[in-house]
């Protein structure tokens, strides 16, 4: 506990003396990607699972029913799954046979993914809180109150670096998504709950999305509504924080930036009429270092002045990028994955299944993996975007598949929790 003290004061000193060290936060404290273990599969949130034997979706191993609907995606550590759901509870599963090994019950209802740290899983519920369960036995540790602006959702799922669990003060909204925030960014001792570091947002009242950590101690996220941000770790300042979007200055972001080989990737919706926001998503590509637009695309572009789209329909993108193998998958409302060069943002590829696509694609071993509301998995080549396999769950889903050695773990919107291989 002592050394623990020790890092935790060194680690504010090393973050906002004037005279603080050139030895970077990675060699001081280390840094985990958490991989398997955090929402998105990693910190770089790029959902790159890096497992040896991907799943075929040839078969359902076997099922759980919570009770209610199972909008988080699920993490996988120590042979369990972690997971939560509407019901307000918090479950770990046997990830081999899909048996309930301990619940834990809260005061509001779990829609974010959790992080498994320092033997501890921590998570967010709608009651406000942060807790934090001992990881194998799912004894309550401590739990941490999270102020909000107003009263309403709290989406965001935690990250850990250096010492530090790091949440974002909630926000009121009604969407049903993945990942919205609040003004204040908070670090938690592991230990105790305590807060022991916060930064205010640059620009306004939101930081909206989960935050990817790099290994440089870069926190890449957003804030109010459409501005990508870039905070330093180490010094305690922002790196950058700009509007990529030029449609009519006005947009947000709905999902989580990913990171991968110095680039960040965000999905804005495009603003629309009367000062909302489009049916429409445009992708944006960001230089880590410099905080430049490398590029910015929309996958459907035939508006109208009002920005609203020509067809009617609904091309916005709810979930997550992945990046993998020098691209970007993105799904979208219109039932599309749409693949682009992380470089260049030339597309690749497209390919259309017979439902919207909410949940985040997950790459594993030239394979995307995703769930869709026409009730099935599909999975993808990456080389091609050729579906090679689909397997049915039986109901929409907004929740992204986890992968481990021969299996594929997801939730869907009826309560239930499925396994294939």
């Amino acid at each position: 506990m002592k050394s623990k003290i020790f890092l935790l004061f060194s680690f504010l000193l090393n973050l906002f003396s004037p005279h603080a060290s050139a030895v970077s936060l990675g060699e001081s404290y280390g840094y985990d990607p958490l991989q398997g273990a955090t929402y998105r599969a990693n910190l770089l949130r790029d959902g790159n699972w890096k497992v040896k034997n991907a799943p075929k979706l040839s078969a359902k191993k076997w099922e759980f029913k919570t009770g209610g609907a199972v909008k988080a995606s699920p993490v996988m550590a120590n042979g369990l799954i972690y997971i939560g759901s509407e019901d307000k509870n918090f479950y770990a599963l046997d990830a081999a046979t899909g048996k309930e090994k301990w619940k834990f019950g809260t005061g509001g209802a779990i829609f974010t993914s959790a992080t498994v740290y320092d033997g501890k899983v921590v998570f967010t519920s709608m009651d406000h809180k942060v807790y934090a369960l001992d990881a194998l036995t799912g004894a309550k540790k401590w739990e941490h109150a999270v102020p909000m602006d107003k009263a309403g959702f709290y989406y965001v799922s935690p990250g850990a670096a250096y010492g530090l669990i790091f949440v974002s003060q909630g926000t009121a909204t009604g969407w049903e998504v993945t990942s919205w925030g609040g003004s204040l960014l908070i670090g938690l001792d592991p230990e105790t709950g305590e807060k022991i570091w916060e930064q205010k947002g640059k620009t306004g009242p939101d930081c909206m999305s989960s935050i990817a950590i790099t290994p440089e101690g870069k926190m890449i996220f957003d804030t109010d509504w459409n501005f990508s941000t870039c905070l330093d770790l180490k010094s305690g300042k922002y790196d950058w924080n700009e509007r990529f979007t030029g449609r009519n200055m006005r947009g947000a972001y709905y999902s989580t930036h990913a990171v991968g080989d110095g680039i960040a990737v965000g999905v804005i919706a495009i603003a629309g009429p009367k000062n909302g926001t489009a049916p429409v998503s445009e992708v944006i590509a960001i230089d880590v270092k410099s905080g430049k637009k490398i590029w910015s695309l929309l996958p459907y572009d035939k508006l109208l002045p009002t920005n609203m789209p020509e067809d009617g329909g609904d091309h916005r993108a709810w979930a997550a990028p992945a990046l993998a193998e020098g691209m970007v998958f993105t799904g979208n409302n219109d039932g599309h994955i749409y693949t682009y060069d992380l470089k260049t943002g030339k597309e690749k590829w497209r390919t259309k299944v017979g439902g919207s696509i909410r949940s985040a694609p997950s790459y594993s071993s030239g394979k995307l993996y995703f769930g869709a509301d026409d009730g099935f998995v599909h999975c993808l080549e990456t080389a091609t975007g050729k579906e090679t396999g689909k397997i049915k769950i039986g109901g929409k889903t907004i929740s992204s598949p986890t992968l481990g050695e021969g299996m594929l773990i997801i939730g869907d919107d009826s309560g239930l929790i499925h396994c294939f291989d």
